[in-house]
């Protein structure tokens, strides 16, 4: 009697033992396959959890098109940008297109300030005087009209006698041309004649003219 009972107990004791250890029994296929399962979920959610934390670093200060904030041509961080050079312009990291200094007195590119450009007059050039852009002749058109609705159709304002050939010389409203090639070069040239009449006057029957306008300065 005890010769047989005792194998068995031990035999039932082993099976036990690496049941609860997840060794591997090839007679409990249960507890073998639970303990594989439970392992493999785990080491899964420990690999993706991983994955996770790396997408995260990795991306880390960057918007979803890749652009850092308070770079060049990236949106501002918290209204401020990254480098000396830079400035928020519109809620853009840019370069500013002028540093604000006194050219803004004189400089045609930028009058008053930044980016605001003045008209080129044909006779005179483009100019900047004391901040503003003075004005200067417009577009050439060959239909009789008076120079306040020349002006007024480019969104500005006749000058009466407000433009001139030449610093000194008495200003003119309007310029006539006898073909439209020389209306609109500029340099000066080619003209038939002007007059100082009122912006209100129809201009003269000629083939083309061109008006004093003031000029509020176009920006990009």
């Amino acid at each position: 009697m005890n010769r047989r009972s005792g194998p068995l107990g031990l035999a039932l004791f082993v099976s036990l033992a690496c049941a609860a250890s997840g060794e591997e029994d090839s007679g409990d296929d249960g507890i073998t396959n639970t303990g594989v399962t439970s392992l493999t979920t785990s080491s899964s959610a420990g690999s993706e959890g991983e994955e996770g934390t790396m997408t995260s670093t990795t991306t880390s200060g960057e918007s979803s098109d890749g652009c850092t904030p308070g770079t060049e041509g990236c949106g501002c961080l918290e209204g401020q940008c990254l480098g000396g050079e830079l400035a928020c312009i519109d809620g853009l990291c840019q370069t500013p297109p002028c540093t604000p200094d006194p050219s803004f007195y004189e400089d045609p590119e930028n009058c008053g300030s930044c980016g605001v450009v003045c008209r080129t007059d044909r006779y005179l050039g483009a100019r900047c005087i004391d901040g503003a852009c003075p004005p200067a002749t417009a577009e050439c058109f060959d239909e009789p009209q008076t120079c306040d609705e020349a002006c007024q159709s480019i969104g500005e304002q006749c000058v009466e006698a407000g433009c001139f050939f030449s610093i000194g010389t008495p200003g003119y409203t309007s310029v006539d041309f006898l073909v439209e090639g020389a209306c609109k070069v500029p340099g000066g040239g080619s003209d038939i004649g002007s007059s100082n009449a009122p912006c209100s006057a129809v201009v003269p029957g000629f083939d083309w003219h061109t008006c004093c306008c003031t000029d509020s300065g176009t920006t990009p």
